[in-house]
């Protein structure tokens, strides 16, 4: 009986440990988004600022993602260990001054 016993107990931990290493490898392999604006691009680094909670990251791209991407560009990236899958702009910071066509006009009832 305590065979049994042990031989059970065995086998529902090697069963907990191998489901508890796929979730790992699970967790570490699914993909991340941020979104943040672009405060530093290097050929093959990438610094981006999270919009959610003002933090730094840092990541590493191919040429090609990072070929269009400039300092000040409102960006989508997804991530798995800190490589770059894809790079989505969302905006293009104005280089120049609004006209005066383009200010907002207050209007007092």
């Amino acid at each position: 009986m305590k065979r049994v016993m042990i031989t059970i107990a065995v086998v529902l931990l090697t069963a907990a440990f191998i489901v508890s290493i796929r979730i790992n490898v699970y967790a570490q392999s699914s993909p991340e988004t941020i979104i943040g604006d672009v405060t530093y691009v290097d050929l093959t680094m990438l610094k981006i600022n999270e919009d959610v909670t003002q933090t730094v990251y840092t990541f590493s791209a191919s040429p090609n993602q990072l070929k269009n991407i400039q300092s000040g560009y409102r960006v989508e990236v997804k991530t798995v260990s800190g490589k770059v899958l894809s790079i989505t702009v969302l905006g293009i910071p104005m280089r120049s001054k609004p006209e005066p066509y383009q200010k907002w006009k207050v209007l007092v009832p």
